[in-house]
């Protein structure tokens, strides 16, 4: 019996056992799923999804959902600015008024940029 020290582990063994057994046959190489060329999202650090869902949910309750996308991009890069100097100043510090960490806010206004600056590779 395989004893798991968090739930974490037991997800990223299962996803492991799921991706060796279905996308790649680890002994003939045969494929069975196309991926090769496609951004590897399960590679996405899961805080960096979960702290900009946060700030988005914050952001729903403030205001209205989808506003985001009517603010110009530049009051964006002024908030990306004053959240970062923030998190330069102290790691730890939040926003005084959300209460979340100023990094979050930084990795959400980055999220809108990247979106309305139509930043592609």
């Amino acid at each position: 019996m395989i004893k798991w020290q968090s739930i974490k582990d037991a997800w990223k063994t299962a996803l492991d056992l799921d991706i060796d057994n279905y996308i790649v046959n680890s002994e003939d190489k045969t494929e069975y799923k196309a991926d090769k060329g496609k951004a590897r999202l399960d590679l996405v650090p899961p805080i960096l999804v979960e702290s900009v869902g946060q700030i988005m949910t914050y952001g729903i309750e403030k205001y209205e959902e989808g506003s985001w996308k009517k603010v110009e991009p530049h009051r964006y890069r002024s908030a990306l600015l004053r959240h970062l100097m923030e998190y330069l100043r102290d790691p730890y510090s939040r926003d005084s008024e959300s209460g979340y960490p100023h990094l979050w806010h930084a990795a959400c206004n980055i999220a809108f940029l990247l979106e309305l600056d139509e930043v592609k590779e």
